[in-house]
Parts: structure tokens; C-alpha cells; sequence
């Protein structure tokens, strides 16, 4: 039966309604994790059918694809039926499609060839400038996205176990990017994570990070305001992800190449995030970041968010 569906999901070879159907079965699949007859009938099959078809999933669930789904589309009715099939205990409605990356990885020795040649690193890229976000259920909340984070950090794991999956881990910009979790053990090179960084979102499109300002600002505004914007909250820097963020925030608001409306998005995020921390915690993260920037670099940032922060101040009357 498994390898009938993925016979009837081939383009022209079937009409659009009935590959539409076999489609809709196979996220279901995933969906609810019924898939052991799904990754028996993958292995036999060819490494470009199967490639062919993970993108497809891929492109499917991708965060920067979803906001904008439009309704009678065969897209949208693939996650319809996904969202049908998710169980309702599941604490984010990707973690199967993590899963299910991650057993077919395991599941042979071109497994791991497999998925990273059919964009789940860009996916998870994808994910990590979204913050994680539910974008098919109105539940995001911080466990929500800590629960996907850390089925990613077990795909992450799997990955780095493997050498050629880790040598092409290593050369894609998310290695660069996701955050040291200790069980991941990434290697550093030889710049500071401030210049690292830096380096990484140079290479990207201005959709990743415009995506990684805008997750920011929801995730400071929606989650850690909680009803009272005046607490001060009770978070360390010294969190890889958070330290993470205040670099992020500070070479977006201080780019001299980035447009003014991009760097006062950035600016405006960072101004929420120096009122929602300790000034402790603040200053100690400038202070490290200024350690690990070169002089002029860092000059000119701090110039730059000076020169935002005068545009923001009231004309005087004349």
C-alpha cells in the first residue's frame, strides 16, 4: 500500500485529483506518526523520487510559505488534511515532520545523504528565523516552541553523528546561526560568535532576517510582556539563544547597509528587550559583545544607533 501511494503522488503520471488524494494519505501519515510502512516503501524506491518528494512535504510546512497559503490550493490542502490527522497531545504541529526527517535518516546508510540533500537544513533555517512558531494552530507559546527546538536539537544530534552529514551541516549557514546547546557540542572556528554571526547574515537574503526581527518583536511583545510590561523578567543572557538575540538586534539596528525602516524594527525590538531584562544582564551582554567586536566595527555600530535614536526625537518648536 505504501509503495502504491508514492507511485500515485508522481506528477503527470496520474490526474491532479487522484495524486491529490495519495498526497493527502502520506501527510496524514506523518501527521499522525504512522509511517513504518511509509519508510519501507522509501527505501526501495529511487533517491530522486524520494527527494522529490520530501521537498514537496518541505515546501509544504516551510514558515516563510505558510503565512501566505492560499485556500483551494493543493498546498493548503495538504496541510489541511496534516492538521486533521496532528493528535491532539502533539506540542507543536512540526515536531512529526522533525521525526520523520530524523527516522528516514537513521533508516539506511543514505539516509542522512538523503535528507540533507532535500532541504531540510534550509527548513530548519527556516524555523530558527521564525522562532519556532505554530503557524497552523493559534496556541504558540513559549513551551510550544522549546518543545520544537528541542526535537530539532535531537534531529541536530543524529545529524552531527553521522561525518558526512556533519560535514555538510558545517558548511550550511544554520551551523553558524543555531544556538550552542551544550548536547550539541558544535565546533567553533576561529572568529567570536559576535563576528560569526555577522559573517552568516551577510550571505542571507533580506527575508531571513527581516523574518528574524519580526519573530523577535512578536516573541518580546506577545509572550514576554504577559500582561504586565512594567516586571522586569527573570532571564540571563548567559542563555545561548538570548545572547544570541541581543547580537542579532544590535548589528540589524546599527547596519549602515540595511534601510532605516529595517534598523528602527531592529531598534525597536532592542528598546523592548533593555526594558523586559535586569540592566545587569543588559550591560553584561553590550559588554561582551564589545569584547568580541572589532573596535571599528563596534564604533560604528553604536554610531549608527545614535543616529537612529536623534531621528527619533521630538522637533523643537521654533
Amino acid at each position: 500500500m505504501g509503495s502504491l501511494r508514492l507511485t500515485i503522488h508522481r506528477i503527470h503520471l496520474y490526474s491532479d485529483p487522484t495524486r491529490m488524494r495519495a498526497l493527502q494519505l502520506l501527510f496524514g501519515q506523518v501527521a499522525s506518526r504512522s509511517t513504518a510502512h511509509l519508510l519501507k516503501a522509501l527505501l526501495v524506491w529511487p533517491l530522486v523520487e524520494v527527494n522529490l518528494l520530501l521537498s514537496e512535504l518541505l515546501r509544504c510546512f516551510d514558515p516563510q510559505r505558510t503565512s501566505y497559503l492560499v485556500e483551494y490550493t493543493l498546498e493548503h490542502s495538504l496541510i489541511s488534511s496534516y492538521r486533521q490527522q496532528l493528535s491532539q497531545w502533539e506540542d507543536h504541529s512540526l515536531a512529526p515532520v522533525i521525526d520523520f526527517l530524523q527516522d528516514i535518516g537513521t533508516s539506511s546508510e543514505q539516509g542522512w545523504s538523503i535528507i540533507c540533500d532535500c532541504g531540510s537544513l534550509d527548513f530548519l533555517l527556516h524555523l530558527y528565523v521564525s522562532d519556532f512558531t505554530d503557524h497552523f494552530t493559534a496556541r504558540t507559546q513559549p513551551f510550544n516552541k522549546s518543545s520544537l527546538s528541542a526535537t530539532c536539537n535531537s534531529f541536530l544530534v543524529a545529524v552531527l553523528a553521522n561525518s558526512s552529514a556533519r560535514r555538510i551541516f558545517q558548511s550550511h549557514p544554520i551551523s553558524d546561526l543555531w544556538s550552542l546547546w551544550p548536547m550539541l557540542a558544535l565546533e567553533s572556528n576561529d572568529l567570536t560568535r559576535c563576528s560569526q554571526r555577522r559573517q552568516v547574515w551577510a550571505t542571507l537574503e533580506s527575508r531571513e532576517f527581516q523574518w528574524r526581527i519580526s519573530s523577535i518583536f512578536d516573541t518580546l511583545v506577545l509572550e514576554w510582556d504577559n500582561g504586565s510590561s512594567m516586571r522586569k523578567l527573570r532571564v540571563t543572557l548567559k542563555e545561548p539563544s538570548l545572547f544570541d538575540l541581543l547580537v542579532d538586534l544590535l548589528e540589524f539596528s546599527g547596519s549602515s547597509e540595511l534601510n532605516d525602516q529595517t534598523s528602527f524594527r531592529a531598534l525597536r525590538s532592542l528598546h523592548r528587550l533593555w526594558t523586559r531584562i535586569d540592566t545587569v544582564q543588559f550591560n553584561w551582554g553590550l559588554q561582551k559583545y564589545i569584547q568580541e567586536t572589532p573596535e571599528e566595527h563596534a564604533r560604528g555600530i553604536f554610531s549608527q544607533v545614535i543616529r537612529q535614536l536623534h531621528f527619533l526625537l521630538p522637533c523643537p518648536r521654533i
